[in-house]
């Protein structure tokens, strides 16, 4: 009998600990409250935007044969992962539309998924902008400037 009650409470604690290692936000859900009006507005005018391949994002959005196609659709990924705007373009202001987002920490995310470092002359001329994100990862990289296509812009 006493080894059940000794051993109760550190099953108990296990058991908590466990479901504190899953990180499960408790205000997931809630997410929708804490849009802002331009983020609330900028998911209304992207389930009204095509859903594009990876190849079609990439030309549709910056030309075919501008840039590596893996640019922009990384790019995307990483942006689709930290701010859950997957319909993405290259006009979108990110800083404007998303006012609660560190431009910082998401140039850090660009930085880690392409192993590149930013200088601070370089990370000082990201306006937010996806398509200046991606310019400046290509330089970085080492590929000639592009102009992106001009389409419909979303700042908020």
């Amino acid at each position: 009998m006493d080894e059940k009650v000794s051993s109760l409470p550190y099953r108990v604690f296990f058991q908590r600990v466990s479901v504190v290692k899953e990180k499960v936000n408790p205000l997931r859900g809630l997410a929708f409250l804490l849009q802002s009006p331009s983020e609330r507005e900028y998911r209304k005018l992207c389930r009204a935007r095509p859903v594009w391949s990876d190849e079609e994002f990439a030309e549709e959005c910056f030309g075919a044969g501008a840039l590596p196609a893996e640019i922009p659709v990384r790019a995307r990924r990483v942006v689709a992962r930290a701010l859950g705007a997957d319909k993405v373009i290259g006009s979108d202001n990110l800083a404007a539309i998303f006012p609660h987002m560190d431009l910082a920490e998401l140039i850090e995310q660009v930085q880690d998924e392409f192993d590149i470092q930013f200088e601070i002359e370089e990370f000082r001329r990201l306006d937010g902008t996806f398509a200046n994100i991606v310019q400046a990862v290509a330089r970085k990289l080492g590929v000639l400037d592009f102009a992106p296509r001009p389409l419909e812009p979303c700042t908020g």
